[in-house]
């Protein structure tokens, strides 16, 4: 099985951007996707059944992927910080906004999340078109909406489809 195609938009000291489908001139949305240190940039692309720059793209989706590369194998791979991963992450949101001229879907898987999270808070989401994260951890208990924290709404809402909605399913 082969990969998909993409071709290396930006090679920066801490990263390379890769852009999924290149040559697709009916690229719709922009998604910039962030992995976790610990994976490599190939877990979003894993195989042709199980690709999500392929479902991304077969959607009508235009996805990215920011590379870090492994850690120990980077010429100061090991003495990255989290600051410098956030502006890396920061910068391939630039570039790929200077790319497609659109404002950019900045997704994240787990630490990749942690990342995202950052990036949007530093940004205060200028140029993020939305935030999506997947196993990254948020508290939740702090969050208010009309003085209701959300921890409490969600409790309630599961005890309630529980109670009367999924006991009707069979």
């Amino acid at each position: 099985e082969l990969p998909s195609e993409f071709s290396v938009v930006a090679r920066r000291s801490m990263f390379r951007l890769r852009r999924y489908f290149p040559d697709d001139v009916n690229s719709g949305a922009p998604v910039l996707l962030v992995p976790p240190l610990m994976m490599s940039a190939d877990v979003y692309d894993v195989s042709p059944s199980t690709s999500a720059v392929r479902f991304l793209h077969e959607s009508g989706l235009d996805p990215w992927v920011v590379d870090f590369g492994a850690p120990e194998r980077e010429e100061g791979g090991l003495k990255r910080t989290v600051v410098d991963h956030v502006l890396a992450v920061n910068e391939a949101v630039d570039l790929v906004r200077a790319h497609t001229q659109r404002d950019v879907h900045l997704s994240g898987y787990s630490q990749g999340g942690m990342f995202a999270y950052q990036v949007a808070a530093y940004r205060r989401s200028s140029g993020i078109a939305s935030l999506i994260t997947f196993g990254s951890p948020v508290d939740s208990r702090a969050t208010r909406v009309f003085g209701v924290v959300a921890e409490d709404v969600i409790t309630e809402v599961a005890g309630l489809l529980a109670d009367h909605v999924l006991v009707h399913v069979s």
